[in-house]
């Protein structure tokens, strides 16, 4: 111990506290990221949602494999060291992964409309001010770096509205000032389509575009049932989604090709042997920094584990800065900043990890026992269902939002701050969330949670512009930092007696496993087919359905349930005084203990929802 004034470090903590910072500061560097890079390198959503998805399903069986084997040999600290640097090596090797190449077909891309012009782009724009855009020529980053277009004279385009407006457009001929009404279309099919660039004099045959800038291509002529056109006349800006084709076949976009699998396999591959070394990390370390804390300090080991959350929070944003400078100054992936700063943080992690100084017989592995008893009580079953729920909806959300918010052509830096805002807003609703369950309740808090993330979900659906994102994220609030606040004392209330470890442990791994991994995959399925849309809007409205159906059954057959069980107890004889104060004594110190457990918990299940192979 080293006293500063009036207070007191362990300087033994000192090592752990720097591995939590440093380790969670890699994780936070490239994990959020990742389905974005999948994205990058040509992987579809449901290819990466298999890869994302099926990941805490391996780990949730490796991580208790890896702990026990250190448990039999006692290297914790030598398995710290190396499960560390091989994470780093593997995921770093992710960068070698052949990308699925381009091959000539119809390339998807986005039709603007308005008195003045018609305009083509393959970045999505998200200001309702398409006129101003237009001038501007430009979004702040595409939803592909590889943001160009291959042209010739001779092209068509088949477009669908993007909104519900069912009214007139007209097809105009400016020279002429001749016009044609196009009534109550759902699709518009333009051929003999004559495209430029706009701001460039020369129409290559190949015009290329820098990844920082989405430019436009202006439509010179097109033909609409043979008729020659130049002009679409809209009472308000048309926005329209195309597939363009060329009579040479010249766009490009990424098709299923033979080596598609390569890069899929070998990705999935290389992924996977990283989520194997760092699943155990997190574990190793637990065991390790409460070893060192003597009974006495044992509430303090939360206080460590917070500096996994500062390390998250801090380097989520300047990953995302790192990522963004890199793509001003190189018209290259922008991605080699995340892997390399992850990389390297693994391995300062490792360094920090031979600096930690372990008592021998200290254990990580957590056996589950007894199971039976738990799935028999009816409370317990539907407890676990909704905590279910809730990791299929956090599997959507950590998997598929910098996806949806990359369409919408969001900075990388825009997507580490809605991490922070993430930390920042569960932090004083964990401080205050003591008082809140007092006056709510446990079981109340699960249904608010539902009808939060219905409402999260379904705002998603509705952003047109990525910055408004900061309007949704302080609701992570409640469906993270307020949620689990009550369900870790809910878990250590519902126990049978003993089995409250086993039981937080089923919760973790139903949460983080099962229903992030399913949630992964479902979400990937829905968004590949459908859009990121109806993906947000399915969930949103799948957590209505739960919440219609959970609350009546907690409402008239738990709470009737729980009346009925406890009601004979009131006619019971009257007992000794001071057995009954002895017995308010022993509650009282059990109701303290419990206070502060679960405020280490819930320090713990912080930090690890950032870690979902935890």
């Amino acid at each position: 111990m080293m006293k500063c004034g009036s207070l007191v470090i362990n300087t033994a903590l000192l090592p752990c506290k720097a591995y939590y910072f440093l380790s969670l500061a890699a994780l936070a560097s490239l994990m959020p990221y990742l389905p974005l890079y999948m994205q990058h390198i040509g992987l579809n959503a449901s290819e990466s949602a298999i890869i994302y998805g099926s990941m805490p399903f391996i780990t949730f069986f490796v991580k208790p494999l890896w702990c026990m084997l250190a448990d039999k040999f006692q290297k914790h600290k030598l398995l710290l060291i190396l499960v560390s640097v091989f994470c780093a090596v593997f995921s770093s090797m992710c960068l070698l992964v052949p990308h699925v190449p381009a091959v000539k077909g119809p390339v998807r891309v986005y039709l603007l409309a308005n008195n003045s012009n018609v305009t083509v782009s393959k970045c999505q724009w998200y200001k309702s001010n398409y006129e101003t855009h237009i001038e501007e020529g430009y979004c702040l980053q595409s939803n592909e770096d590889d943001n160009y277009l291959h042209l010739v004279n001779i092209c068509s385009l088949s477009c669908e509205k993007k909104d519900n407006d069912t009214g007139t457009i007209k097809l105009c001929i400016q020279r002429t000032a001749y016009c044609q009404d196009y009534e109550n279309f759902d699709r518009l099919q333009m051929q003999n389509v004559s495209l430029h660039l706009i701001g460039e004099n020369d129409t290559q045959s190949t015009l290329a575009t820098p990844a920082k800038k989405c430019h436009q291509y202006l439509v010179d002529s097109f033909e609409v049932n043979s008729s020659e056109f130049d002009r679409i006349q809209v009472k308000h800006p048309l926005a329209m989604e195309c597939n363009l084709a060329c009579k040479e076949n010249t766009s490009q976009e990424r098709q299923n090709v033979n080596n598609r699998g390569l890069t899929f396999g070998l990705f999935f591959l290389l992924y996977l042997l990283s989520q194997i070394f760092q699943s155990v990390t997190l574990p190793l370390a637990d065991a390790m920094s409460l070893s060192i804390l003597t009974e006495k300090h044992r509430t303090s080991w939360g206080r460590t584990r917070v500096f996994g959350t500062l390390g998250y929070a801090l380097f989520a944003v300047i990953s995302g800065l790192f990522m963004d400078s890199f793509t001003q100054q190189k018209s290259v992936s922008n991605f080699y900043a995340a892997f390399i700063l992850s990389g390297s943080l693994s391995i300062v992690s490792a360094v920090s990890g031979y600096f930690i100084d372990i008592p021998k017989d200290i254990q990580c592995a957590r056996m589950m026992k007894n199971l039976s008893l738990l799935f028999k009580d009816a409370e317990i079953c539907i407890f676990l269902i909704i905590i279910f729920i809730f990791g299929v909806f956090m599997g959507v959300l950590q998997t598929f939002l910098f996806w949806y918010l990359g369409e919408l052509c969001s900075p990388k830096v825009l997507m580490g701050l809605t991490l922070v805002v993430e930390c920042v807003s569960e932090s004083p609703m964990l401080y205050f969330s003591g008082w809140i369950i007092n006056k709510i309740g446990h079981r109340p808090i699960l249904f608010i949670t539902l009808g939060v993330y219905a409402l999260r979900f379904g705002a998603y659906s509705f952003l047109t512009n990525p910055w408004y994102v900061f309007l949704i994220e302080p609701t992570h609030a409640i469906t993270y930092g307020l949620l689990f606040a009550a369900a870790t004392e809910y878990t250590d209330i519902i126990a049978p007696p003993g089995m409250s470890a086993t039981l937080q442990g089923l919760v973790g791994g139903l949460h983080w496993s099962l229903g992030f991994g399913i949630g992964s995959l479902t979400a990937g399925q829905i968004y590949n087919k459908y859009g990121g849309v109806i993906m947000f809007r399915s969930f949103a409205i799948s957590a209505i359905v739960v919440l219609l159906i959970a609350w009546p059954l907690e409402h008239f057959v738990l709470r009737a349930r729980k009346k009925f069980v406890v009601e004979p107890q009131k006619h019971t004889e009257k007992e000794d005084p001071t057995q009954v104060q002895q017995g308010t004594n022993a509650d009282e110190k059990n109701t303290v203990n419990s206070v502060d457990q679960v405020s280490d918990d819930q320090v713990n299940i912080m930090v690890d929802k950032h870690h979902p192979s935890s």
